[in-house]
């Protein structure tokens, strides 16, 4: 069985394509672990395959499923194609966006530009401040043509770098816009001239960067932007006459918003009861900022965007919120989706504890990961370079500020860890009993009326707790280890 995956391309260049040749009962899982060890990517927990149906949805591909049985449930080759071989396209896409300081590989992070550029071009990420779509722009330039030369070809990339130009000759996708309603984006508000100065100026002092600072220099800038790492739904409201709503699920919670009265309701994750669906119907009960029990029911455009918008939730709450998969899954939240999730997958709810749809790893269980695995592989690259030297020779330590570093991030852990996870501005100082999770100052703590919320279980009294380290102390620590380095 032979898969055709295209990476994130702009120019949607041919060269960008994947040949990756499976057996017959490979599992998506499979297919992507070949195409990010072709790319040289270990985190690969960021990325999924997504492909196309007859209709124009994109569906991302379920990794836990063989490939062959996951595609024969949707309709994805003509009447005209079934009498050929089978091959199989899709497309590598970021699934779980983070910070670009998170991302350790140079190829992770060159995969995070190429998406991004795409969601530019495509009006997901649009830069509506001229500040910071000039910035854009001139990062773009210094990434892909170098220094700034003056040129022709340079003139029309700045031209031709955001389809929010009023003089752009590029237009989003057009089942993208019809989705999002890009004739409600405004253009940038200048004239080719001004526009043209303005890029080249600030690509005249990027002169000297490489490609790759470039590159993260133009994700830092893009993660500023609205929308960056959401996944985004259409539907109607069931009570609200009929109106329009997007559904944006970001890192942070969901938010619905209707861009005829450009009303937006944003909802955490922490707030969210149950999140159900039934056919082409979802329904998000959530609790509101004086703890009543709200619902809010929606009409997708069908049965298969329902199942992709209940989807997106439950990954993205265990991805970003849980500290690790097994707490994911033990959640509230979750713990009241578990039958859900195991029709989905067709398997005993059992397999449900392990496992969260296709997440193997939460943002920080995969960012430990990648650290430790190039920590090892310098490591043993660098043992491997001294076996041929004599024994009498004194090893030399690898990495002479390693211990530094370590000791830094630990120190960075430890500061995040005893921050309260509510307001992430205070100390943890108080305890709910009897539960006895402590993830909250006292501020914070007396305005959870309707239960801890790590368990959601009821509490009889918060308990003062006082911690052996501060914030203060561990500041002090860290000052320490950055002299040291």
């Amino acid at each position: 069985m032979w898969c055709l995956v295209s990476q994130p391309n702009i120019n949607r260049n041919a060269s960008l394509v994947i040949e990756v040749r499976l057996s017959h009962k490979a599992t998506g899982q499979e297919c992507l672990n070949q195409v990010c060890h072709r790319l040289g990517i270990i985190e690969l927990d960021y990325f999924g395959l997504q492909f196309r149906t007859l209709k124009g949805d994109e569906i991302w591909l379920n990794l836990r499923n063989e490939i062959r049985q996951e595609m024969s449930a949707h309709s994805f080759r003509s009447s005209a194609d079934v009498l050929k071989p089978p091959v199989l396209r899709f497309q590598l896409k970021v699934k779980f966006w983070v910070p670009p300081q998170l991302i350790l590989q140079e190829s992770t992070r060159h995969q995070f530009y190429l998406q991004a550029r795409v969601e530019l071009m495509n009006s997901y990420l649009v830069a509506q401040e001229i500040k910071s779509a000039i910035q854009v722009c001139a990062l773009a330039a210094q990434a892909e043509l170098g220094d700034a030369s003056g040129t022709l070809s340079t003139t029309d990339f700045y031209l031709n770098c955001l389809p929010n130009l009023p003089w752009s000759s590029k237009t989003p996708d057009a089942t993208q816009c019809s989705l999002l309603k890009k004739d409600t984006v405004k253009p940038i508000d200048t004239t080719k001239e001004e526009w043209i100065s303005a890029v080249l100026q600030q690509h005249l002092s990027l002169k000297g960067l490489s490609t790759t600072l470039a590159e993260y220099w133009m994700l830092k800038e893009v993660s500023k932007l609205e929308g960056y790492g959401s996944e985004i739904f259409a539907g109607r409201w069931i009570n609200a006459n009929n109106c329009t709503c997007l559904v944006s699920v970001k890192p942070q919670g969901v938010t619905l918003s209707n861009p005829e009265n450009n009303q937006c309701l944003s909802v955490s994750f922490s707030s969210i009861q149950t999140a159900t669906h039934s056919n082409s119907r979802f329904l998000l009960k959530y609790m509101n900022d004086i703890g009543a029990i709200e619902c809010a029911a929606l009409k997708l455009e069908s049965h298969q965007t329902s199942i992709g918008l209940y989807r997106s939730i439950t990954e993205k709450h265990a991805f970003y919120s849980c500290e690790t998969v097994r707490s994911a899954v033990t959640s509230q939240f979750v713990r009241d989706l578990k039958g859900t999730i195991a029709s989905f997958f067709n398997e005993n709810t059992d397999l449900g504890k392990k496992y969260v749809f296709d997440i193997q790893r939460t943002c920080r269980e995969v960012y430990d990961n990648a650290r430790r695995t190039l920590y090892q592989t310098a490591e043993d690259n660098q043992l491997s370079s001294v076996s041929g030297k004599s024994s009498n020779k004194a090893m030399p330590i690898p990495y002479p500020d390693a211990s530094c570093e370590m000791m830094r991030e630990q120190v960075s852990r430890l500061q995040e860890a005893l921050l309260c996870r509510i307001c992430m501005d205070n100390d943890i100082d108080v305890a709910f009993c009897p539960c006895g999770h402590a993830v909250a100052c006292a501020s914070c703590a007396n305005r959870c009326h309707r239960g801890c919320p790590v368990c959601r279980a009821s509490f009889t009294h918060i308990q003062t707790i006082f911690l052996p380290l501060t914030a203060l102390a561990i500041n002090h620590i860290n000052n320490l280890t950055n002299n040291l380095a």
